[in-house]
């Protein structure tokens, strides 16, 4: 990847381009320093060990899932704290056109797609979640933000409307969320993906030493987890069972543990987070 410098940090040329192309301008996605130390601007290392013990681990087989909920930056970080999910990703799910950006997305909606280990977490588990994530009783004011389900299978495809039956059966007023099977999807561009993490850039930092390749940087598990606890997800007591395994450094630890378990100094997050009103 050929990287240019921007603000202080070095990014990824195509990414530069993807952010500009869409009006945005820089994505800050990698911020690393520019002089190599591998230091953060208070001098302190953001060097971690090597491989997270997580990405080391091997897994069953997993499947996969997608919902959209509004919006995709706070479900990607909401699913990826949950027990069993192994990677997300945040992007476009519709059929035209071929290859959407967020500025073309024409019927696309933007979802989040989501790898888990059956053994450790249920696709209906992986529903509950998405219920109580947003509200699916707000009407969406544009297509982009619709409430859906994806399912990839038949099983997931009954496993849906089952819970969408309770869903509907327990609530007043009409519910929006739609199930919609056969939507391709395809990833958002760079500066999309994780962006609870982007807000912690020492911790970006980190993994991104250990992740130079973007690709490696999406596969991780590490990542994924981290980026799931730094939106304010998860408990304290699972963060502090797994942080081990994340491959972040002591001072990374304890910027995240402090993100969690802050003794209710931290405001919870909030459902359908970071998402437009119109």
């Amino acid at each position: 990847m050929t990287w240019i410098r921007r603000h202080g940090g070095w990014f990824g040329a195509a990414i530069l381009a993807a952010g500009v192309a869409a009006g945005i301008g820089s994505p800050h996605l990698f911020l690393s320093r520019a002089d190599g130390t591998g230091k953060g601007r208070d001098g302190a290392s953001n060097a971690p060990a090597g491989k997270p013990g997580i990405d080391r681990a091997g897994h069953g087989e997993t499947e996969t899932a997608a919902f959209a909920m509004g919006c995709f930056w706070g479900p990607d970080s909401r699913f990826g704290s949950v027990p069993g999910v192994l990677r997300t990703r945040v992007g476009y799910s519709g059929n035209t056109p071929w290859n959407p950006s967020y500025g073309g997305r024409g019927d696309h909606i933007e979802s989040v797609e989501v790898e888990f280990d059956p053994a450790v977490v249920s696709y209906e588990s992986l529903l509950d979640v998405f219920w109580a994530g947003h509200d699916p009783g707000a009407i969406p004011w544009k297509r982009q933000y619709l409430s859906a389900i994806f399912p990839r299978t038949e099983a997931q495809a009954k496993a849906a409307a089952r819970s969408k039956e309770r869903e509907a059966a327990g609530r007043k007023g009409r519910i929006f969320t739609e199930i919609l099977a056969g939507y391709r999807f395809h990833p958002a561009e760079a500066h999309h993906q994780k962006f609870a993490l982007r807000g912690k850039s020492r911790l970006l930092r980190e993994y991104q030493a250990v992740y130079p390749d973007y690709r490696d940087f999406m596969a991780s598990t590490a990542v994924t987890r981290a980026n799931g606890y730094a939106g304010g997800h998860g408990s304290c007591e699972a963060l502090r069972k797994e942080i081990g395994g994340f491959g972040l450094s002591p001072a990374g630890r304890r910027l995240l543990d402090d993100i969690v378990c802050s003794g209710g100094k931290r405001a919870p997050a909030a459902r359908g987070e970071s998402c437009p009103t119109g």
